[in-house]
């Protein structure tokens, strides 16, 4: 679904949505026109139930992969693509985990988003050939607030345990 709209863009378009990431569309005036062009009303879930979309999410999702837009190689699940990026030796661990952090504590997409865009600008830069899987991601944001912190949950097993074996 987002590569879907992804691929609808035009190059100007796909530049202003990279620039728009880390921001809500009511922050992105002059992203609103594309994105109404390319945004879909409802949306199918893995399990085949429709739902009305989450324009934040998608939003987010959408200028996330525009950030990767000169990227041609595997695609990864955002966890899966945070946690490659701590395999980079030439990165600060530390600092790279404090960014991990600051992301997985906020569980509103008004804050979640931005710092999601930072991380993901930052892991595009130690990755390579590496794009999210932004379907995955939308769902994540998506959810990032449920009460049971399921999302953030996957993450850390995914980032933290997963890569410790």
């Amino acid at each position: 679904m987002i590569q879907e709209a992804y691929e609808k863009l035009a190059h100007e378009e796909k530049r202003l949505f990279a620039h728009c990431a880390g921001k809500l569309i009511k922050d992105a005036p002059k992203a609103i026109i594309p994105f109404y062009k390319v945004v879909p009303s409802e949306i199918e879930s893995k399990n085949g139930k429709k739902y009305t979309v989450d324009e934040d999410a998608f939003f987010a999702a959408l200028c996330v992969r525009c950030l990767f837009e000169k990227i041609e190689g595997v695609t990864l699940e955002p966890d899966i693509l945070i946690s490659e990026g701590r395999k980079n030796p030439k990165i600060s661990l530390e600092g790279y985990d404090r960014r991990i952090s600051a992301l997985m504590s906020n569980t509103e997409a008004e804050f979640f988003i931005p710092k999601l865009a930072k991380l993901m600008n930052y892991t595009l830069k130690i990755t390579s050939n590496k794009i999210p899987d932004c379907d995955q991601l939308y769902w994540d944001i998506h959810n990032i607030g449920s009460n049971e912190k399921d999302v953030q949950r996957r993450w850390a097993r995914t980032i933290y345990v997963n890569n410790e074996e």
